[in-house]
């Protein structure tokens, strides 16, 4: 078996981790921040691990208080939603960062009636309501940004929460991957991941379905793409052609992170059924960090002086 080793390699982590195969290279990128609150990373692993994995990444700050979160409202008159691609819901809804959620139907090339599958939440108000029988894991955030995943059934009380989106299935539980490590399904996966500790919410995609490229994941490799970048519980939100994480482009577009692979088409958005957003403040002005640098040890006397004289 091989042994845990971690190695900085330039601008990112390389790990080798024992669940890989020996000669198998996962590269984890370190995190860099893009909004305040909210990182970004990437990673990837060689064709022997045992796929090509290209895999996208955004770590946000729950206690930031800059940040929010907003899922796809209700827009159908006779289901939930109209179909639309993620960029288009970050655009239209002035958030800085969205990923596709929730199982859905029917799926089309033209913006139509969307039935969601599972509980969907948005600012409060339910889009799509709990499954029945045994329910569906939810993404669950409250108006105060406590994020945690629940399992809905028809007779769970939605009151709590104020943004939520349903997923397929949890993948990862207090730690522990319940992927099936023998699987061949691979498929384009997005995923949602929240800390031991409560503190960060984790979005991840992985690009699939692109020989050469990318080659998607299985449930297992999911779930260990979850612990590498910080996640202690993680969902499968949903995947597929579905696949897309997006951020602004600050100038009121979008920039596409991954490749998305609808109807066989690298680079083609599908018309998803909802998306949860992340609302974050930009970053501070080089200027202005720099001023603040300059005057931490001034700030820092004046402040020790105050001590010292009471």
């Amino acid at each position: 078996m091989l042994k845990d080793r971690t190695r900085k390699c330039g601008l990112g982590v390389l790990l080798l981790f024992p669940a890989v195969p020996a000669g198998a290279v996962v590269t984890v990128g370190q995190w860099s921040p893009i909004y305040q609150g909210v990182d970004y990373a990437t990673g990837s692993a060689d064709a022997t691990e045992p796929r090509l994995q290209q895999v996208q990444a955004v770590r946000v700050d729950l206690q930031n208080p800059t940040v929010g979160f907003f899922s796809t409202p209700k827009t159908s008159q006779t289901l939930d939603t109209i179909g639309q691609t993620t960029s288009s819901f970050l655009t239209q809804y002035h958030t800085q960062v969205a990923i596709n959620a929730s199982f859905y139907g029917p799926v089309s090339l033209f913006p139509t009636d969307i039935d969601i599958v599972g509980l969907s939440m948005s600012n409060g108000t339910v889009v799509s309501a709990p499954t029945s029988g045994s329910g569906s894991p939810v993404l669950a955030i409250t108006q105060a940004n406590v994020a945690s995943f629940i399992t809905t059934t028809t007779s769970t009380d939605p009151s709590p929460y104020w943004n939520a989106v349903a997923g397929g299935s949890m993948l990862l539980v207090n730690g522990v991957n319940l992927g099936d490590p023998n699987s061949t399904v691979a498929h384009p996966r997005s995923l949602a991941g929240i800390s031991q500790d409560n503190r960060y919410l984790y979005l991840i995609t992985i690009d699939g379905r692109q020989t050469g490229y990318s080659d998607g994941a299985i449930d297992y490799e999911s779930a260990l793409w979850l612990t590498r970048f910080g996640a202690y519980n993680g969902l499968n939100l949903d995947g597929g052609g579905s696949t897309t994480l997006v951020r602004d482009n600050a100038a009121g577009g979008a920039v596409v992170l991954n490749s998305p692979i609808n109807a066989n088409t690298p680079g083609f958005e599908r018309l998803n059924g909802n998306a949860l957003g992340v609302f974050a403040a930009p970053l501070p002005e080089p200027g202005a960090m720099l001023l603040f640098i300059g005057l931490a040890p001034v700030l820092l006397r004046r402040v020790r002086r105050q001590a010292c004289s009471r």
